[in-house]
């Protein structure tokens, strides 16, 4: 079952690090999908200064890692290559993360 937790998309940098404090808890490692998505126009919604994707510097060992979704096929290397992580999509245009397992 899918878990759904609406964030202000205003304070994006807020809610970020909330979500990092909130997983950093679980003790476990977490792979985000960012969906920077389409808003109403069909334009990209994404602000360049509304940067959600960027990690430590040693990405195998971080308890979360950010990454953009590029579709299907690129998603799913990322999912084999971080198979011991919690996956979640976080949708920035309807501003939501959902969990995936």
């Amino acid at each position: 079952m899918n878990k759904t937790v609406l964030v202000n998309k205003h304070e994006w940098n807020r809610v970020r690090q909330k979500i990092i404090n909130a997983f950093k808890k679980t003790g476990d490692k977490h792979l985000i999908l960012v969906d920077y998505g389409f808003g109403n126009s069909g334009r990209n919604v994404r602000q360049p200064y509304n940067e959600w994707v960027y990690n430590e510097a040693d990405i195998n060992k971080a308890k979360i890692v950010w990454a953009r979704s590029l579709g299907k096929a690129s998603d799913q290397e990322l999912l084999e290559y971080f198979k011991d992580r919690r996956i979640w999509i976080l949708s920035t245009d309807q501003v939501k993360l959902i969990s995936k397992k």
